[in-house]
């Protein structure tokens, strides 16, 4: 007669799912429907060492990668979950199956995972672990139903926003990639989203021609300020106390407004002769970048709305700016598939970053101390180190156009918006991927 080495009770609508890690150490038991949670034993003893709490219905498999380090659960909520066996922490959840999803199997090697769901379609999905130099992603964020033209990451980095081509901006957990609100209004694509110093309020434009101000922990709308005409590209608030919001899009002005009143703060910035791509802030708000398709980026006075300064000499329409931390450089991207830095105060091109991108520079983003840009294109992201000239190119994953990218506010982590015809999404960088892991580009 056969008797149990150990008997657990607890799950309280029983257990729909049970599995042993590959060295019998560890029993992974998935709950049937009450609480969702899948609990982690030590097979020998019983001991409960983990409850995974996540799911928000039924778990109906589990499967522990080939080498234990991690756990994969299905639900019926249609999601599958990875978690880390030794923390019982949650690292992924991955998204796309449009009903319960009944299977979850890892390839043998670990790096695929298999998911099978009642919608009758099967998915595999990148499970390449977590340590794996430059070749995934922390998180994926799934949900648009457009391409993703840009992303932000809240002040205290807790949380990201997204625009999207299918008229929405969404509110993300950036910890876990949960979408927490979805903010309807615009009534065409929306290109461009900011979120306020304090982390508050939300703006966002598009191709609507209006700029829509939120609560960001409501999605109710507090302001709509109508651009004299011509979509929105690029918005930025004032660093300061968030009191005047920049936009710019199809004008060859750039539009500051009062985010208390929703009047204009300043006359109209004019000079350019070509439409203004993007708008950014200095650090201390004091000044103000334009890049043009002109082929010139302009610095103005924030205060007072007159022209500091005017760089020429880009051999293409400069499509984006951005002030490093310290307020001292400006690094801007181009059609000519390069990217400059520039002493602006001194008027003086520093370096220029080429033989690199194989498109157009859309975007660029500083990292918070300075030392490493990010530069995005089609399909490709260069994360350049300022003081090593080391570079590295993160492969795989991303589709189309990459939109926008943004790094963290501690600098873990880099978000990246990209997206080809009716798709879209957001991938979510570890700064494993490029700290001290420069690969010269290949």
């Amino acid at each position: 007669m056969l008797t149990p080495r150990f008997s657990r009770s607890g799950h309280s609508a029983g257990a729909s799912s049970v599995a042993f890690s590959p060295d019998a150490q560890r029993l992974a038991v998935g709950s049937a429907v009450a609480d969702g949670n899948v609990r982690v034993y030590d097979a020998t003893t019983g001991d409960l060492l983990h409850t995974l709490e996540g799911h928000l219905e039924r778990v109906s498999c589990v499967a522990f990668s080939p080498d234990g380090r991690r756990l994969a659960s299905a639900s019926d909520d249609r999601t599958v979950k990875l978690w880390e066996t030794a923390s019982g922490q949650e690292v992924l959840t991955l998204r796309g199956h449009i009903d319960s999803v009944c299977r979850v199997l890892f390839s043998p090697n670990g790096q695929r995972l298999a998911s099978v769901g009642a919608d009758g379609t099967l998915k595999v999905w990148d499970a390449t672990p977590l340590d794996a130099a430059g070749q995934r992603h922390t998180l994926t964020l799934r949900g648009h139903a457009g391409v993703v033209y840009d992303v932000k990451f809240s002040p205290e980095g807790l949380r990201l926003a997204s625009a999207s081509t299918d008229q929405t901006v969404k509110v993300w957990d950036a910890a876990t990639g949960q979408e927490i609100l979805t903010f309807r209004g615009h009534t065409d694509k929306v290109l461009c989203v900011a979120f306020s110093p304090d982390g508050r309020h939300l703006a966002s434009g598009g191709r609507d021609e209006v700029v829509r101000l939120w609560e960001a922990a409501t999605g109710r709308e507090v302001l709509k300020f109508s651009a004299s005409k011509g979509r929105i590209r690029s918005l930025a608030f004032s660093p300061d106390d968030g009191g005047r919001l920049a936009s710019c899009g199809g004008l060859d002005a750039v539009q500051v407004w009062d985010t208390t009143t929703g009047l204009k703060a300043l006359p109209d910035l004019c000079g350019h002769l070509g439409a203004v791509h993007d708008v950014a802030f200095s650090s201390d708000g004091r000044h103000l970048a334009t890049a043009s398709l002109d082929m010139s980026v302009k610095v103005w006075n924030a205060a007072t709305g007159e022209e500091v300064c005017h760089l020429k000499g880009h051999t293409g329409q400069v499509l984006s700016v951005a002030f490093s931390p310290d307020g001292r450089m400006l690094a801007s991207g181009h059609s000519d598939q390069k990217v400059k830095l520039w002493d602006w105060a001194a008027k003086k091109e520093v370096r220029t970053l080429s033989d690199m991108h194989t498109h157009r520079v859309i975007r660029v983003a500083f990292s918070l101390d300075g030392r490493h840009l990010a530069s995005a294109s089609w399909a490709e992201v260069i994360i350049w180190d300022l003081q090593t000239d080391e570079k590295m190119r993160p492969r795989g994953g991303l589709a189309g156009a990459i939109r926008s990218v943004a790094f963290s506010p501690d600098g873990q982590h880099l978000a990246v918006a990209s997206g080809y015809k009716d798709t879209g999404e957001i991938a979510v960088w570890d700064a494993a991927l490029w700290k001290n892991k420069a690969s010269g580009g290949r």
